[in-house]
């Protein structure tokens, strides 16, 4: 039986995620180093769910397909799905 069917609310774990890294900042200075636990959603795969969802609305909103590139994964670079909102460097 889900959880639907007892009435609960369907969760996609973004809060339990959240919830999570809240956890893990608020104890951070509590725990000596070896007993600290990173959270349960790494950096790279926040990103990669970022980069999936904000592609999805471009793609939709140009209704167009669009192609995924490694380097936009790859937080080392500075590709990003949507051009306009590459940061601006000033030199």
């Amino acid at each position: 039986m889900g959880a639907r069917a007892l009435g609960a609310p369907v969760s996609r774990g973004y809060r339990e995620e959240m919830e999570d890294f809240a956890y893990c900042v608020r104890l951070w200075d509590q725990a000596n180093e070896k007993d600290r636990r990173l959270t349960r959603c790494p950096g790279p795969v926040a990103m990669a769910d970022a980069i999936i969802a904000l592609t999805s609305n471009l793609a939709m909103k140009h209704q167009k397909r669009i192609e995924f590139k490694n380097a936009w994964f790859d937080p080392a670079s500075n590709e990003v799905p949507d051009g306009e909102m590459k940061a601006k460097v000033e030199v």
